[in-house]
């Protein structure tokens, strides 16, 4: 065999080997997604079964808890102030009051509080929300918000988007015990494929807004499970673990998607992306 033929069959063998490597190289990303694609489908059953039975549960609380609430009501309307019950009374009450709160968050979590979508400028509410944001965060924490020029249209519910707002910045408040900075900003964007995917949503114009503080941070092993409902670092008694699961929820029930990048002792940036609503018809006019 001659030289140069050795070293062809060299090179054929080399661009074969080539060609098994970047087929197994394929194969195994796509047996990797389709893995993660699985575990993402078994994870979102076990969610809806979860939310139904939460559901179910909230509603049914719902009502023992209104009989609660006016049995209350009507015996702090009988007490005299000075009254030696009244103080228990009023406990109870306001105890009751909490915990209907809470069947709420659970019942937005589950989206059986759907609530009424209409075209809204994000803009105005942060604006609407500023001094209660100011409140929630303290004198130690300072806020700066930073919001396009022209109407940040969205398609989502009022209310539930000022919950999505005031989860948001009270998880801030709780990174920051010592205080620091909260940036909140809002711009338009296009997404193309690349960016679209990687903010795990279609190609398109969105609204991007972002909560940035400048908190402990968060662990990665805690990252991955941030917005898993009932999931809380905190001490029994002091979170439902259900704060982050609800602003998840908004925000897909309003067809976007929400991202979370951390360096611990650094900060915590919140990313969510909002389809761009076409029209502002059902909006409230520009002042």
């Amino acid at each position: 065999m001659t030289a140069r033929a050795s070293q062809g069959r060299s090179r054929r063998r080399a661009a074969r080997a080539r060609v098994v490597s970047a087929f197994a190289g394929a194969l195994h990303r796509e047996t990797v997604r389709a893995d993660r694609r699985t575990e993402e489908l078994s994870f979102a059953k076990e969610l809806n079964a979860l939310g139904t039975l939460a559901g179910g549960v909230a509603h049914d609380f719902n009502s023992l808890l209104a009989v609660i609430l006016n049995n209350a009501t009507l015996t702090l309307a009988r007490l005299r102030h000075d009254d030696p019950v009244r103080p228990f009374v009023e406990e109870i009450r306001e105890a009751g009051t909490r915990a209907t709160e809470l069947t709420r968050r659970v019942l937005t979590f589950t989206r059986q509080g759907a609530g009424e979508p209409r075209v809204l400028d994000l803009r105005e509410t942060l604006r609407d929300l500023e001094r209660t944001v100011r409140m929630i965060l303290g004198e130690a924490i300072e806020l700066s918000m930073q919001l396009d020029p022209s109407p940040a249209l969205v398609r989502a519910d009022p209310t539930q988007m000022e919950q999505l707002l005031t989860n948001l910045v009270m998880n801030a408040r709780e990174a920051m015990p010592c205080g620091g900075r909260l940036a909140i900003a809002v711009a338009h964007v296009r997404l193309d494929a690349a960016a679209a995917r990687t903010a795990g949503v279609p190609v398109g114009d969105y609204v991007r807004m972002t909560v940035a503080d400048t908190g402990v941070g968060v662990p990665a092993e805690v990252r991955e499970r941030i917005f898993e409902p009932f999931f809380t670092t905190k001490e029994v008694g002091r979170g439902s673990g259900l704060g982050l699961a609800i602003v998840r929820s908004v925000v897909e029930t309003a067809g976007g998607d929400i991202g979370v990048a951390s360096t611990p002792a650094v900060g915590t940036t919140f990313t969510v992306h909002l389809p761009r609503a076409p029209t502002r018809s059902a909006a409230r006019p520009p002042v």
